[in-house]
């Protein structure tokens, strides 16, 4: 724990970037959640509907849509569990492997979807889009993406425990968790958006989880670096309540 006397304290520089971007998080996630609320949604559980929505067959492994969804896996369980209620989402194991678990979206789901899109969108136009300059618009891509892979290469990020908890699920020891992460085959690809993912295959070649969008091939590298630094430094606690959730 770092003390009063080593706090490396923010300047006025500093402190006048993070108090408005701090206020602005709060305040924008309130806004979407609220927005959402009419059409029977969080802002998670849109975000678990269009993860779904944009995945082949409509159909993702739990951790890899914990990771596109931006959350851990037992918030992805209850939020799943939810929608199933609904009958949006369906969850079932894996054909190759049934300790790995699948989600899909039903046809009710992506309807659902369709619906709420319009309205979401265009309060994310109204509160962000609009009011920027495409320069500005940009920078913010940049800024998020430099903050999205310190948190992806720190314990800050459920994700990340995420990737350990999907290695856990396909290793017959625990023990053996973070050596079959360190071992693991990454693969880089781009998706529909242009962005580039990293995606950790178990032994039988099927994707196990994935990481969030990276602008360039080179960030999705420091990407994977990173969470191979983390795993060898990682505990096996780390990552066996993301196992069990």
């Amino acid at each position: 724990m770092t003390d009063a006397a080593h706090t490396r304290w923010l300047s006025d520089t500093e402190l006048a970037a993070w108090i408005p971007f701090s206020g602005m998080l709060i305040g924008l996630l309130s806004a979407l959640d609220t927005q959402l609320r009419d059409a029977k949604l969080s802002l998670f559980g849109y975000c678990v509907l269009a993860g779904l929505s944009e995945a082949p067959e409509r159909t993702l492994v739990m951790s890899e849509l914990a990771v596109r969804a931006g959350g851990s896996l037992s918030r992805l369980s209850h939020a799943v569990s939810a929608l199933e209620r609904q009958g949006w989402v369906t969850r079932h194991p894996a054909p190759a492997n049934r300790r790995i678990t699948l989600a899909t979206l039903t046809e009710a789901g992506y309807a659902k979807l369709v619906a709420s899109a319009p309205a979401h969108i265009e309060t994310v136009r109204r509160l962000i889009i609009d009011p920027l300059t495409t320069q500005e618009l940009r920078q913010l891509g940049r800024v998020s993406e430099t903050i999205l892979t310190e948190l992806n290469a720190t314990s800050e990020r459920p994700p990340r425990q995420d990737l350990l908890g999907a290695v856990a699920s396909v290793t017959s020891d625990n023990h053996k968790t973070r050596e079959a992460l360190m071992a693991a085959k990454f693969e880089i690809s781009k998706d529909h958006a242009g962005k580039f993912r990293f995606h950790l295959k178990a032994p039988n070649g099927e994707i196990i989880a994935a990481s969030q969008g990276y602008e360039t091939k080179a960030n999705a590298e420091k990407g994977i670096e990173a969470i191979k630094t983390r795993a060898s430094t990682a505990t096996v606690e780390d990552h066996t309540d993301a196992k069990s959730s």
